[in-house]
């Protein structure tokens, strides 16, 4: 098999490890099915937004999952497993930190809408997360159970050559 198909291969299946991780951390942690009962969601509206967290999640851990191998090479898997899982960890709460931060400085002068409060991009899905007190559901039961997928035993690793001496 050749590296990069490997490698692809490796990517791909670790996005949709933490594609599904990330979905069901946060349909748990943000107790979508209670939400559905009283009447907040749709069951249809619920999963939507679900997924979209764990799209903007998975595109913000799978940089992080691809570069790793590469910048610790020399470490052990065990302490690459580690180095992945406070990296994702970091790296998600580094986007809670600037969803607050573009929270705190919005004014209403900037607009009323859910994109002008929560950030352009992904405003609207930020607005259903990160209101109020959610954001720390976020810290406490998506960001660690996501980061640590980063642990797992299929951890990606580039293949290294053996160079002989003749």
């Amino acid at each position: 098999m050749k590296p990069w198909f490997s490698l692809a291969l490796g990517v791909l299946i670790k996005s949709a490890l933490i594609f599904l991780a990330c979905s069901l951390c946060s349909w748990w942690a943000y107790s979508m099915s209670t939400k559905i009962r009283s009447g907040r969601y749709s069951t249809a509206e619920a999963l939507v937004l679900v997924l979209e967290l764990a799209c903007i999640v998975m595109l913000l851990l799978v940089p992080i999952e691809v570069l790793a191998p590469f910048i610790h090479r020399r470490n052990s898997r065990f302490v690459l497993s580690f180095a992945v899982f406070g990296e994702s960890f970091l790296m998600l709460l580094l986007y809670v930190a600037l969803v607050w931060w573009w929270r705190d400085r919005w004014t209403v002068s900037r607009g009323l809408s859910e994109y002008a409060a929560f950030g352009p991009p992904v405003g609207h899905v930020n607005a259903q997360f990160f209101a109020e007190f959610d954001g720390i559901a976020f810290i406490v039961g998506v960001a660690p159970l996501c980061g640590s997928i980063g642990r797992s035993p299929c951890t990606i690793r580039p293949k290294q050559t053996i160079r002989r001496r003749y």
